[in-house]
């Protein structure tokens, strides 16, 4: 451990030479049409995925709890799209039947059905199941947009997503590579649609207004400006498939936007020790990635001091290289000492767990209201004495008046109060929302506010070590710092996104009534674990900088 800046020039470690990535097994391409909107998709993202999913025998990570809670509702939010156009033909097929269910929906169009649910078409390589395809005639109403022709043989091409709006970046291509092969396949689309949740409509309670719960963006100039576009990518895509090696990715393909990839695994296991992306922000179209590439780096343990002194423009960025290169392990910055020095006993380490439902599930609320519905609190007297409180919403009702009203008494008057964020403090904008929610208790929760300190960012400012990777998450950070603290390994629930999912089937009532209480267990455990977890690297940087 270092808390104070180097007097003497260091130079770098050398450079450790990239670990061997294991040749895959290359699968010969059979399929004619080997490509589908999702594929389609995932290539334009990052043509190595494209190729791992579609010629290697390359295990793709699982699904978390979070994601497959994710693909069930967006089938729910399917389903009650398309009872929003009710009267419509489900095309049954799966996706290795693809032929029968083009068939199935020729068959449909040809008999006059005023909507189509999972319309099946092959064009261009290229096969794509869309969501609603609505006859021009529909006679339910008429889409935002839509008025004018009544031709029986034109069609609206509506994409649904569970999402709470429109993103460019992440649904057009999507919505355009199915109006190409619609198109393609010989069918006459008149718009295209992207169908969302709307985040205005405040259910009432009782059933959905379905009306209300969807709206849709008209997409129809944008999809058609990237037409063109469209066969030249398929083609480009098409020579990756066709190709007998992996293809090479360039450093403006991201891992994780617009899509989560599920191989990143693998490719981890090609990369170098501590590349420059773990510089904070130091992302392939920042100024600093692009001059250390121009001069032929692509590790932290290929620069040097010089060269740090010359490019780096944020002292985080310098502290995270120190970290790596020079000290190879903890550097604190004396900031951090003082920082806790002012903290006022008692001290209160506060985490939430909260839910936001895509389908609203109390009165009053919007999709995606994000709901707190469970905390957990460690107390640190000055004396070093250690107590934990902990609230748990019961039943179906709308807990958050309970559970503020429970926070309040627990948290006092008195004493500093942390969070673990880094990015603006998610405990204290719940907070927040919920003193405009509840008027009367805005006064005590202003005063709880006053209080708030976010641990997460002052590690984030002052500490810094080579396994923190640049990311100061606690799953990344606590490891390093309380090492002796059991973790999340292991355990039941064990991230938010599950716990999130855990919540709502709790407080749903979908849950089986024998393992309700085991659940519970769980859920408290992990909420535990959090704050647990901050008292472990307080204690750990008090001592670190009380050395």
């Amino acid at each position: 451990m270092n808390t104070g800046s180097p007097t003497q020039p260091t130079q770098p470690t050398p450079p450790t030479p990239p670990t061997s990535r294991p040749s895959p097994n290359v699968r010969s391409l059979t399929s004619a049409n080997p490509l589908s909107k999702s594929r389609f998709v995932h290539g334009m993202q990052c043509p190595l995925r494209l190729f791992l999913e579609v010629r290697t025998d390359v295990e793709p990570e699982p699904f978390s709890r979070g994601d497959l809670a994710r693909f069930e509702m967006g089938h729910r939010v399917g389903a009650l799209a398309c009872e929003r156009f009710g009267g419509g033909v489900v095309i049954e097929a799966d996706h290795l039947h693809h032929d029968r269910a083009v068939a199935k929906t020729r068959e449909a169009m040809g008999a006059g059905a005023p909507a189509i649910y999972e319309a099946a078409f092959v064009h261009d390589r290229t096969k794509v199941r869309i969501d609603i395809l609505r006859r021009a005639t529909y006679p339910q109403g008429s889409l935002e947009g839509s008025a004018g022709t009544a031709d029986s043989n034109t069609w609206d091409l509506i994409e649904v997503k569970s999402t709470g709006g429109y993103e460019a970046r992440k649904h057009l291509f999507d919505a355009a590579v199915q109006l190409y092969v619609a198109r393609g396949a010989g069918v006459k689309v008149r718009h295209v649609y992207l169908m969302h949740l709307d985040k205005s409509y405040i259910w009432p309670g009782g059933p959905y207004d379905l009306e209300r719960l969807f709206t849709l963006v008209d997409i129809t100039d944008e999809a058609e400006e990237l037409q063109p576009e469209i066969p030249m990518h398929i083609d480009r895509l098409m020579r990756v498939l066709q190709a007998e090696e992996l293809p090479q990715v360039g450093d403006e393909v991201s891992c994780t936007s617009p899509h989560a990839c599920r191989y990143t695994a693998f490719c981890a296991e090609g990369a170098p020790p501590h590349p420059i992306r773990e510089l904070p922000y130091c992302g392939p179209r920042n100024r600093i990635y692009k001059e250390l590439k121009a001069r032929g780096l692509d590790t932290l343990l290929d620069i040097d001091e010089r060269t740090a002194s010359e490019v780096f423009a944020r002292t985080d960025q310098l502290h995270t290289w120190r970290a790596t290169v020079v000290e190879r392990g903890l550097v604190v910055l004396p900031e951090l000492g003082e920082w806790l020095d002012s903290l006022e006993h008692p001290v209160y380490f506060l985490d939430f767990e909260t839910i936001n439902p895509a389908l609203p599930i109390y009165p009053g609320t919007h999709p995606y209201t994000v709901i707190p519905v469970q905390w957990s609190l460690h107390v640190m007297h000055a004396d070093g004495r250690l107590e934990h409180q902990e609230y748990l919403a019961t039943g179906t009702e709308d807990p958050r008046r309970e559970l503020i009203d429970a926070l309040l008494d627990a948290l006092g008057d008195t004493g500093a109060i942390l969070e673990y964020h880094g990015n603006g403090g998610y405990e204290s904008r719940i907070l927040r929302e919920l003193g405009e929610l509840y008027p009367d208790l805005r006064p005590r929760i202003e005063g709880v506010l006053a209080r708030m300190q976010d641990l997460g960012t002052a590690i984030r400012q002052w500490v810094f070590h080579p396994e923190f990777r640049g990311r100061w998450s606690v799953k990344q950070v606590q490891p390093v710092l309380a090492p002796g603290l059991a973790g999340y390994e292991g355990m039941a629930v064990a991230d938010g996104d599950a716990a999130s999912v855990e919540l709502v089937e709790l407080l749903t009532e979908q849950v089986p009534p024998e393992a309700v209480e085991q659940l519970r267990t769980d859920l408290l455990a992990y909420c535990k674990m959090d704050t647990e977890a901050m008292v472990e690297m307080w204690r750990a940087l008090s001592q670190a900088v009380g050395d």
